[in-house]
């Protein structure tokens, strides 16, 4: 009975090790005490967690578990030579207009904000600039390696 009674009495060793004054029992305290900020904070995340899984849930494919039963009238879906090039030849055709419509797209954005011609300008430019600067950078080292090449014949 006595041991019984020291057995409830005494602390556990891990709160007696985290509980060293007064101040950190009653922090303890307010940590397991469930605060009503939290019910918010929790319902704010299970509602974007919600929200998550409804966006990857529409946004996955959707796979059917049970397998589509076969049908006695099987009709073979193979295609000729000529069909599948006649079928990549549309589609190539409408990539290329999509591809089209884009590049116009952004050339009028360009236009209606001003850099029609001047950016094509300005693009020479840097390239002429970026050409002299090559060149001055290869000859600069070809000297290089000429001046070298004769300090080690010794002439």
């Amino acid at each position: 009975m006595l041991n019984r009674a020291r057995a409830v009495l005494r602390a556990p060793r891990v709160a007696s090790a985290r509980c060293h004054s007064s101040i950190n029992s009653f922090d303890r305290t307010l940590y397991l005490k469930e605060q009503p900020e939290d019910s918010v904070f929790k319902s704010l995340e299970n509602k974007q967690n919600l929200a998550f899984e409804t966006f990857v849930a529409g946004h996955r494919p959707l796979f059917i578990s049970n397998p589509p039963l076969e049908s006695s009238n099987q009709v073979s879906h193979k295609l000729t030579d000529e069909q599948v090039d006649s079928i990549l030849d549309e589609l190539d055709c409408a990539l290329f207009k999509v591809k089209i419509t884009e590049i116009a797209d952004y050339k009028s954005a360009l236009h209606r904000i001003g850099l029609g011609e001047r950016l094509d300008i300005n693009l020479d430019s840097v390239k002429r600039k970026r050409k002299s600067k090559m060149n001055k950078h290869k000859y600069r080292k070809r000297r290089k390696a000429q001046r070298a090449e004769r300090k080690r014949l010794g002439k």
